[in-house]
C-alpha cells in the first residue's frame, strides 16, 4: 500500500528468507515474551537491514489506572515483563544501539483520578463530574488514596515508544 513493501509472517519465518528489512515493528509484543534482548538480538541479527531499526511499544509501568491497584493482566503469565525509560536504556546499551523514547500523551490530572478511580470501583462506564463527586463521597478513603498516587505518579503517558537504531 502507498508503494512500501510489507510483510506479516513469523520471525522464523523472516529469518529463512534472504531478503532483509530497513524497519521492524513490535508493537505490544516485548512485554509478552521471556527474553526481549534474545529477541531483538534474533530480529537484528537475522532479520534487520544493518542500518535497520526497530520500532517498539509497550504499556508504560506503571500505567495511571494501575496507582494502588492490582491489574492481573499486568503480570505473569500475560505481562512476562514491565516497561519504562530505564529498562530500556538498559537493553539499547545491552544491544549497542542508539535509542529514543517517547511517550503517548499525558492525560490530565483529573481524567488520571476519574479512570483510576472507577478502575478500583470496577466501573465500566465513564463517569461525568457529578457521578465521580457521588461515588468519592461514598469512598472518600479510596478516592483521596486514588488522588495522592496521581499527584506522585511520574509525568509520562501510559504508553511508551521506542526506537532501536543499529
Amino acid at each position: 500500500r502507498n508503494g512500501l513493501p510489507l510483510s506479516t509472517a513469523t520471525l522464523e519465518d523472516l529469518a529463512q528468507q534472504t531478503e532483509r528489512f530497513d524497519v521492524i515493528t513490535l508493537f505490544h509484543v516485548l512485554e509478552h515474551v521471556p527474553n526481549p534482548i534474545e529477541l531483538l538480538t534474533f530480529c537484528k541479527d537475522r532479520i534487520l537491514n544493518p542500518e535497520g531499526e526497530i520500532i517498539i511499544s509497550t504499556p508504560n509501568s506503571p500505567m495511571s489506572v494501575e496507582a494502588g491497584w492490582y491489574d492481573p493482566l499486568n503480570h505473569p503469565p500475560h505481562h512476562l515483563t514491565r516497561w519504562s525509560s530505564k529498562p530500556y536504556l538498559y537493553l539499547a546499551s545491552k544491544l549497542n544501539a542508539e535509542i529514543s523514547v517517547s511517550h503517548s500523551p499525558i492525560k490530565n490530572y483529573f481524567r488520571r483520578v476519574r479512570d483510576s478511580f472507577r478502575s478500583r470501583l470496577n466501573i465500566k462506564d465513564v463517569l461525568n463530574i457529578k457521578e465521580l463527586s457521588s461515588c468519592a463521597l461514598s469512598h472518600p478513603i479510596l478516592f483521596s488514596k486514588v488522588m495522592i498516587s496521581q499527584i506522585r505518579r511520574p509525568e509520562t503517558g501510559d504508553i511508551i515508544l521506542v526506537r532501536l537504531k543499529f
